[in-house]
């Protein structure tokens, strides 16, 4: 009988594990240069609590936290979300005998997609604790949680926040 663990599931997931050496070294080695820069960042007392990334000089998506012990319950996820974009990106140039991306994206994509954002009205919903607002439009997705403090309204703030283009 084949243990659980090592059993097919048919997942997405399951797929991806199953993809060749090349691929599967493409990944870890995306994910040990990122990490590497997030631990030299660490160092500074004004350490990222987020992320942007960009793939082929576009970016994908920008995420925040509030607090160093919610970014350290998502880096791992994060990271290799970046890692397997990444990989992705990699491979389709190669079957395309194209030569991979490796210019960084500008800077100036981070704020316009952020602006472009925060020109749109919230739409909120409300649970226990929290409300969760969206923002969306033709050109960006944006999301917040947001933890009240108290019984005022106004004093609600981000938990965490994704920006995204809408393609």
């Amino acid at each position: 009988m084949t243990p659980p663990h090592t059993r097919s599931t048919g997942t997405l997931l399951a797929s991806v594990e199953k993809v060749d050496k090349e691929a599967v070294e493409r990944r870890e080695r995306i994910k040990k240069a990122v990490a590497e820069k997030f631990a030299e960042l660490a160092k500074a007392p004004d350490a990222p609590l987020g992320l942007a990334y960009a793939v082929d000089g576009k970016i994908r998506k920008i995420r925040t936290f509030a607090h160093s012990k919610i970014w350290d319950m998502y880096v791992d996820m994060l990271l290799n979300t970046v890692a397997m974009e990444g990989d992705q990106a990699q491979r389709k140039a190669l079957a395309a005998n194209k030569e991979v991306f490796s210019k960084p994206a500008e800077p100036q994509q981070a704020v316009e997609l952020v602006k472009n954002a925060e020109q749109l009205k919230d739409e909120v919903q409300g649970f226990v604790g929290n409300d969760n607002s969206y923002r969306k439009s033709a050109k960006v997705w944006s999301g917040k949680c947001l933890t009240k403090a108290g019984t005022d309204e106004k004093a609600a703030a981000p938990v965490s926040q994704s920006f995204q283009p809408a393609e």
